[in-house]
């Protein structure tokens, strides 16, 4: 049940035997195999994710804003045209309707619901639908006049969107396969206009209210 103490001398380094009773049981007596290291080298990455100045997404990035620059003076000019013709007449003002009670008529100009199609159930939905669409739509409201939200306000906004959702897909391939797989457009976009979508909403309410 122990150790046989014969033919064995310890020094507290080692042990020096002169058989191998109980020892040889731990002992590999094969011929041990050699082996070679390899010499150091040098691997460069296999994807280079970036490489120089992007020149293609700096010209995408001032083509659209040279664009929002157009498309906002082209809303303030329409806007202006409508307010001279409603102090002409030539075009019907819009009435405030203070004295509406939000359920027979408009409580105000921005009321979207369609009381005039109240008796008609399809119509009375699908002209406060699209009511609602042209008044709050992203991309369909900048063509429509409103006195409180105006067009350049309006792009403004879309402006906001846009560059936003390019910034944060810049962020998402800038890493790629880190957060999204580099192949994943869909999900990029998905994830880049949720995260935008509540700095759009802050702006569109800093102009509305």
């Amino acid at each position: 049940g122990q150790w046989s103490p014969q033919g064995l001398l310890n020094n507290g380094d080692g042990c020096l035997t002169t058989h191998l009773l109980d020892i040889g049981l731990f002992l590999d007596g094969r011929e041990a195999d050699l082996f070679s290291m390899g010499g150091a080298k040098s691997y460069y990455l296999d994807t280079v994710v970036d490489v120089g100045t992007n020149f293609g997404q700096m010209a995408i990035l001032g083509l659209m804003l040279l664009i929002g620059f157009i498309l906002a003076l082209l809303g303030y000019v329409q806007d202006e045209m409508q307010r001279e013709g409603m102090r002409t007449g030539k075009v019907p003002k819009h009435t405030y309707n203070q004295q509406g009670d939000g359920v027979n008529s408009a409580r105000n100009i921005t009321d979207p619901i369609a009381y005039q199609q109240a008796d008609n159930k399809a119509m009375f939905l699908a002209v406060t639908f699209w009511h609602v669409v042209a008044r709050d739509h992203a991309l369909i409201g900048p063509l429509f006049f409103k006195d409180i939200f105006t067009r350049p306000q309006r792009l403004l906004c879309l402006g906001v969107l846009l560059t936003g959702v390019m910034a944060v897909n810049a962020a998402i391939f800038g890493l790629p396969n880190d957060l999204i797989g580099a192949s994943q457009f869909v999900p990029a976009g998905v994830v880049s206009g949720l995260l935008v979508f509540p700095l759009y909403c802050s702006v569109v309410f800093m102009f509305s209210s």
